[in-house]
């Protein structure tokens, strides 16, 4: 190619069949960046034809996301260890495995609880999801505020200042 009026269908057609990309995302972005790209060349005349962008897909080929689910061990060891912990880290990371696995709660979302979101008398923890900034409340299960109480009581260094 010379220039962009040279660009024709089966070009693009051809670019696309020798695309790889690690991802579906990556080659998602790929097309939308080429399909936006190419519609700016028809719109400012770059191009002669005008449907050149119609070439590339819309939508890419739909992912399947695979559910992780913890084998019957490593629940037990999950709950040997959270009978056995005693040490301030143990504690802690303990309280934040338990608010990850029996809430759903992303690690960001894990990470920036505070205990203003804990509401004790409810048995309610309220957040506003760091990811998708969307306010949500679940209940407060008992294991879980168990958790976070020992690692309160026992493992948490008290501050004067708060």
């Amino acid at each position: 190619m010379v220039c962009f009026e040279d660009l024709k269908k089966s070009i693009i057609l051809e670019y696309l069949n020798r695309e790889r990309h690690a991802s579906v995302q990556g080659s998602s972005t790929r097309r939308t960046v080429l399909r936006q790209f190419l519609t700016y060349l028809e719109d400012n005349n770059w191009v002669n034809d005008k449907t050149l962008h119609h070439v590339i897909p819309t939508k890419a080929a739909g992912t399947t996301r695979i559910v992780t689910i913890l084998s019957s061990d490593q629940v037990s060891g999950i709950d040997l260890f959270r009978q056995d912990c005693s040490s301030s880290i143990d504690l802690r990371d303990m309280a934040m495995v338990m608010i990850g696995l029996r809430l759903g709660f992303r690690t960001s979302d894990v990470i920036n609880l505070k205990l203003a979101d804990i509401d004790w008398i409810r048995k309610e923890v309220s957040i506003i999801q760091y990811k998708t900034k969307v306010p949500i409340t679940l209940p407060l299960c008992t294991d879980v505020g168990n958790a976070i109480f020992r690692y309160l009581k026992y493992g948490r260094r008290f501050h004067e200042s708060g």
